[in-house]
């Protein structure tokens, strides 16, 4: 039980987006770039929501992968 615990959250961690082709992904008390239009990544705040318990996930998106940059302006 443990083990397939264990891979499921590897493979959505997996998942998380950390990058775009307009440039990384930012937190949530990071500054964003004016010249990117930025937008609320689902699949990462999904992630976060889910493993909520588990403390590093929902940190992990909070501090790193929260916006998404998703075109220029």
């Amino acid at each position: 039980m443990k083990s397939l615990v264990l891979t499921a959250l590897i493979v959505l961690l997996s998942g998380c987006t950390e990058r775009t082709e307009f440039g990384s992904c930012i937190g949530l008390a990071d500054e964003k770039d004016p010249k990117l239009v930025y937008k609320l990544d689902a699949t990462n705040l999904v992630v976060g929501l889910v493993f909520i318990e588990l403390i590093v996930p929902p940190v992990v998106v909070a501090v790193d992968e929260t916006f998404c940059p998703v075109g220029r302006k």
